[in-house]
């Protein structure tokens, strides 16, 4: 009986240092996500919250919804209050129907839920638009990460792959023929795709949310206003800790945006993520949210 108690005990500490060793991830609850829709600047926008403290705000690259955030997710919200929401022309947000900018819509967002200020951060023309606000409402950011982000009006920059140019004539015939899944695929034929579409789960992913998009906003008029001042003109006006992530399989394009960044930025910090390309939150998720948390954390006595 005695050695019967004693191999029982002996496998409940054995379980409970696994359990420690993972960090008590089988006891850890999943986030509660709000989600909803709000009617601010004269749309309707789609977002989803979840986690506490200070607010974090993700913005997803062109053609691209909520959903592309799944990899990382969870994770921001175990630390912040996480915001992920669909902007305007895309995901389940409403389609343009008048003029108008993703700083502003971006900002009646935030009023909507409360936030006065929060960290941004924009992948690709997520990244562009991420850089907008933070030009546009100073006063309402925290820290900005830029995640192979577009800068409006940048210049000299080098010259798109020949392949891009091939795989946009492919996607337009796809489109013209209705072959919607065609054209999503067509698009990660694009260069600064070339880590990820080896990977056949995270493939299947992508062309289901560009496939969406082509299917819920594909015909959607452009009403978006561009920047009366162009953003590259206006770097050395960021003041807030700012960070700017590229992976070193990327295109040239997005390497010399991510030079221009902490060029013009004052103390910005640039980070190359290692086998990865466009999408590095997507390659390699587990280390793109330990440099974003670890960026912000390192900040968060600059941002009191």
């Amino acid at each position: 009986m005695l050695s019967k108690t004693f191999g029982l005990a002996w496998l409940m500490a054995v379980v409970l240092v696994a359990m420690a060793l993972v960090g008590c991830a089988v006891l850890r609850p999943q986030p509660v996500v709000e989600r909803g829709f709000a009617e601010v600047n004269g749309t309707r926008l789609y977002y989803e919250v979840a986690g506490s403290g200070e607010a974090l705000v993700l913005l997803h690259g062109l053609g691209g919804d909520t959903r592309g955030w799944d990899h990382n997710f969870d994770e921001f919200t175990r630390h912040y209050r996480t915001v992920r929401y669909d902007m305007r022309g895309y995901g389940q947000s409403a389609a343009p129907e008048q003029p108008y900018t993703h700083e502003d819509d971006l900002k009646a967002l935030l009023d909507y839920l409360g936030i006065s200020r929060a960290h941004i951060l924009g992948q690709s023309f997520g990244g562009e638009q991420a850089l907008n606000f933070v030009l546009a409402y100073p006063d309402r950011v925290l820290s900005f990460v830029s995640v192979a982000g577009g800068i409006g009006g940048a210049e000299g920059l080098p010259a798109a792959p020949a392949e891009d140019g091939e795989a946009y004539a492919a996607m337009g015939a796809a489109l013209q023929s209705g072959d919607l899944d065609g054209a999503a695929k067509a698009i990660l034929d694009m260069k600064m795709f070339q880590v990820v579409r080896k990977d056949s789960k995270l493939s299947t992913e992508l062309v289901r949310i560009f496939t969406d998009y082509f299917t819920r906003h594909g015909a959607d008029t452009n009403t978006l206003l561009p920047a009366q001042v162009p953003a590259a003109k206006r770097l050395g006006e960021v003041t807030v800790p700012s960070m700017y992530i590229v992976g070193d399989h990327d295109i040239e394009q997005n390497q010399a945006l991510a030079d221009l960044f902490v060029a013009g930025i004052p103390n910005a910090r640039k980070v190359v993520m290692s086998g990865c390309d466009h999408l590095s939150f997507l390659t390699k998720p587990k280390q793109f949210d330990q440099i974003v948390l670890r960026f912000l954390a390192e900040n968060a006595s600059k941002v009191k």
